[in-house]
């Protein structure tokens, strides 16, 4: 019983590193996409608040990290008719 709950902590906790890392690459691809487009209003804008010296995949990789940490995760169990059911 121990070993079970151990196991499916370990997976819980790998999950959510290889999450953190998929979107930390997700945000880094998608910030050099939209760079390529439109990345120098950006970097002009960013700039213009005393950010310089960064790149956009850099901006897309930050803001991946920093919404790994919002994934709606399936942890509590709600009934179906409940009124604070998302």
């Amino acid at each position: 019983m121990i070993m079970k709950t151990l196991v499916e902590f370990m997976c819980y906790v790998f999950f959510i590193f290889v999450a953190m890392i998929a979107l930390v690459l997700y945000g880094a691809f998608f910030g050099w996409f939209i760079g390529l487009i439109m990345g120098k209003p950006i970097l002009a804008a960013l700039a213009g608040f005393g950010i310089s010296g960064i790149t956009m995949w850099q901006i897309g990789a930050l803001l991946g990290f920093v919404s790994s940490f919002f994934i709606r995760r399936g942890v509590i169990n709600y009934k179906k008719n409940d009124k604070y059911r998302y």
